[in-house]
């Protein structure tokens, strides 16, 4: 039995070849049956753009370092449109993480943070929880057992009324032992702040990791694509450095400037390379799902060293209380998951995080608008002139009747005229 947390992230291996297939990116659940149906692999591009479905009965075993499987003929990584039950339950965003869990009397013993699973079978065979009951019990996490009284539902599960004494049980006196000796708890908390902030470290590499070679795969296309064609405008890095000047072949020292500064995506633009937009989107869906994932794993169920409020200073949370996922929720609507990582006592986390939300934001941006650039370009390109277009010195852009091409979209572009060409209609 294994921790859902703890299979998320270990890599997929074919035994029969010894080749890595992929990381497991997130657990699919069906919460009727409570089950795993399987997985959602992140290929890296191995076998093709976007993540594979890894279905639970083609898995041979899971073990604490990765997740095996027999794949000879490399078909155990199916897409999505194969499993349409997968994909049902990805379409529907259903997920454990977070959902309250009630007794049938109403009371409600905490918020799910994690699953327990049967490696060999799928079977749930329990809920982590934190705050509410759990919290008053222990300060910390509990797991309830699944049993046949559990129902589970869209917006909660809900559980036998003796719930709350197995877990009082199972915790074994923890709670008094944590009142009787102050010594003891702050040495637990000193070792839990160590625990966190390694836990920190390890996710921010995860998350960076996964953005990065996300990002240079799209980019590595984006600038084949440019190879050879002239960039439209100056392109420089942020100091001023000249990456390439207008009218400039990408060649491979241009290229090789752009990585150096970082600027490929924006030297791909300058020469005109669109059609990239889904894979930005896609981008940051990635990021984000990986932000939200590691937001969870670090701060619910931890204490709140200081208070946290919203921008009009509302307090979200207040010292001393347990973070629940609640109050994680209210911290993204305000923007302040940052303040809340601080609270928490991770050091470095609070600038690092809003950094890394606002890289994603620019890529969204960047994407948005590429979109938006790509589809006038596709509107206008082809297109017959029915005006003349001059620049700021007099020079003819487009001619009246001419057809109109790429570079001319670019050259009005850059003279800020793009609104001011007309076409005949068809």
């Amino acid at each position: 039995m294994m921790h859902g947390k703890e299979i998320t992230g270990l890599p997929v291996y074919d035994a029969s070849e010894g080749q890595k297939l992929g990381s497991i990116k997130d657990i699919v659940v069906d919460i009727d049956s409570r089950k795993v149906e399987g997985f959602t692999v992140d290929t890296g591009g191995l076998f093709g753009p976007g993540h594979k479905i890894l279905p639970m009965d083609e898995i041979k075993s899971i073990g604490p370092d990765a997740v095996m499987v027999e794949d000879k003929t490399h078909a155990v990584l199916h897409d999505e449109k194969r499993e349409p039950k997968i994909r049902k339950i990805l379409d529907e965003g259903h997920t454990v993480y977070g959902k309250k869990i009630l007794t049938r009397s109403g009371k409600e013993l905490g918020t799910v943070s994690d699953i327990m699973v049967e490696t060999d079978s799928g079977i749930i065979s329990g809920y982590e929880i934190s705050g509410g009951v759990a919290r008053d019990i222990s300060r910390g996490r509990s797991v309830v057992p699944m049993t046949d009284d559990f129902t589970a539902g869209p917006d909660a599960i809900i559980v036998p009324d003796e719930t709350e004494q197995r877990m009082e049980e199972s915790i074994g006196g923890l709670a008094g032992a944590y009142e009787r000796t102050k010594e003891s708890a702050g040495r637990l908390a000193e070792e839990g702040k160590g625990r966190i902030q390694q836990q920190f470290g390890e996710i921010r590499e995860r998350v960076e990791t996964v953005v990065s070679k996300t990002r240079e795969r799209i980019e590595a296309r984006e600038i084949e694509r440019a190879r050879g064609s002239n960039v439209a405008y100056d392109v420089a890095a942020d100091d001023g450095t000249a990456i390439a000047s207008k009218d400039q072949q990408v060649d491979d020292e241009a290229i090789a400037r752009a990585r150096r500064y970082g600027k490929v995506h924006q030297l791909a633009m300058a020469a005109g390379v669109s059609g990239f937009e889904e894979e930005y989107e896609a981008l940051n869906r990635t990021a984000t799902d990986q932000i939200g994932r590691a937001e969870e794993e670090l701060l619910i169920g931890n204490i709140a060293g200081q208070d946290v409020s919203d921008k009009e200073g509302n307090i979200i949370i207040s010292e001393g209380n347990r973070i629940e996922y609640d109050s994680l929720q209210r911290a993204r609507q305000a923007g302040v998951v940052g303040d809340l990582m601080v609270a928490a006592g991770i050091s470095g986390a609070g600038s690092w995080w809003e950094a890394v939300r606002g890289s994603i934001t620019t890529y969204r941006e960047r994407g948005e608008h590429a979109s938006a650039a790509a589809s006038q370009r596709r509107f206008l390109v082809g297109r017959i002139s029915d005006t003349e277009l001059r620049d700021k010195k007099g020079a003819i852009i487009i001619r009246e009747g001419e057809v109109i091409t790429p570079l001319m979209v670019e050259k009005a572009k850059d003279e800020n005229k793009l609104a001011d060409i007309r076409v005949r209609p068809e």
